[in-house]
């Protein structure tokens, strides 16, 4: 078995009434590109499964291709289990 990596995500979408909050895009791409690259294989997990909705503050026309492609990995987060 290979080198694994679980990366835990929220399901969160609101801080308070009318501000929405997130994923912080950058902060997951970056260490999700980054342990690919490093041979890892990656698991993105998130309490309810599902999307992982990313925090609409941390993506403008400035944010990296890279970085905008590695939101495909939050559409289908696994659902954590106990």
């Amino acid at each position: 078995m290979g080198k694994q990596i679980l990366m835990v995500v929220t399901n969160h979408t609101d801080m308070q009434e009318g501000k929405k909050t997130g994923i912080w895009l950058s902060e997951f791409a970056e260490a999700y590109l980054g342990f690919q690259e490093n041979g890892y294989e990656v698991t993105v997990a998130s309490p309810k499964g599902g999307a992982g909705p990313i925090d609409p503050g941390s993506v403008d026309d400035q944010t990296p291709q890279a970085i905008l492609d590695a939101a495909k990995h939050l559409e289908h987060t696994r659902k954590l289990e106990r």
